[in-house]
């Protein structure tokens, strides 16, 4: 992730000094941002409510849920301490609309990916194939599918290698009606839909004891 101003929080500059983008102007969105200065155009510092993991969030983006973190028929919100969470983001553009659902899960490791990797592909009902995508502390999986007319999807797994923890990404992107370059607008964010997977990043113990 870019670095950013740990003085410019949200919560500690005058609501004036906020970009007039959607996650700003919705509180519980806003009460995982972490700056009110960019990662990215258009991107900013996330922090997942386990403390566990951050990640470049889209501006223009809102995280269904609220404070009270009430555990609802459609799940818009999950939070069990710093053992998992699940969050879902719903973005809407001019030509497409985007649908992100986040899972941290604390106890999976490594020695079980492939097994993990399975159960993922299994949710999309999809025989996928992940390309993997290594660094030195943890692994990025990312295996994109089609689901015909205009709609694209993408699963993300990202483990970590050092520790147990485990997160798992659906990525929905839908053209709406009518778009007549939805094909190349598919392609098109392909590209940034690999940029941000590789945003995620787990939080070491010593750095997330300061937060």
């Amino acid at each position: 992730m870019g670095s950013h101003n740990e003085n410019a929080k949200p919560g500690e500059v005058d609501a004036s000094k906020w970009p007039e983008i959607e996650a700003f102007e919705d509180d519980f969105t806003r009460s995982f941002i972490q700056s009110i200065e960019e990662t990215s155009p258009g991107y900013y510092p996330f922090l997942s409510g386990t403390g566990k993991y951050q990640m470049d969030f889209p501006g223009d983006a809102i995280i269904f849920g609220d404070k009270d973190n009430k555990i609802t028929s459609d799940h818009t919100y999950i939070l069990q301490k710093d053992e998992y969470e699940y969050l879902r983001f719903y973005k809407e553009a001019q030509e497409y609309d985007v649908s992100v659902i986040v899972r941290y899960y604390s106890f999976l490791g490594n020695e079980g990916i492939d097994l993990t990797l399975e159960r993922v592909a299994k949710r999309v009902e999809k025989d996928l194939t992940f390309e993997e995508f290594p660094s030195e502390s943890q692994s990025l999986y990312i295996a994109p599918f089609n689901y015909g007319d205009g709609n694209d999807g993408y699963l993300g797994v990202i483990q970590n290698l050092e520790e147990a923890g485990n997160i798992q990404v659906y990525y929905d992107i839908q053209c709406k009606p009518g778009i007549k370059s939805c094909e190349e607008l598919l392609v098109d964010q392909k590209e940034e839909v690999y940029k941000w997977l590789e945003t995620i990043e787990f939080i070491k113990e010593s750095v997330g004891s300061e937060n």
